[in-house]
């Protein structure tokens, strides 16, 4: 199911419920750099989490989620850029060429 498949790649700390996946799902048409990333590999960044929620996350919850992502191992040295660059995550994310780390189904 998508809820699966969406904390599976942005793992278990993404604030994921079925409204927000509709909305996405309508939206994702304007914005589909951030919202239809939520089955890919890379992390959102800061800035994305920030637009999508709707808020500013502050960086306790920003860390949090970033530190249980899936590809965090891959990422971790972009921390700060994914915490601060105005891009997405996925323009970080092919800026430097990364390659997404196999996941054991259940580790995220």
């Amino acid at each position: 199911d998508e809820r699966a498949e969406v904390l599976a790649d942005q793992g278990v700390t993404f604030p994921f419920s079925k409204g927000f996946w509709l909305v996405c799902l309508l939206a994702s048409a304007v914005c589909p750099d951030d919202l239809d990333a939520m089955d890919d590999s890379a992390p959102f960044s800061k800035m994305t989490m920030d637009n999508m929620l709707g808020r500013v996350l502050t960086e306790q919850d920003y860390v949090a989620y970033f530190r249980a992502h899936p590809q965090e191992a891959v990422v971790r040295a972009r921390y700060q850029e994914f915490a601060t660059a105005k891009a997405t995550g996925k323009q970080i994310w092919k800026r430097h060429n990364l390659r997404a780390v196999p996941v054991r189904p259940g580790a995220a």
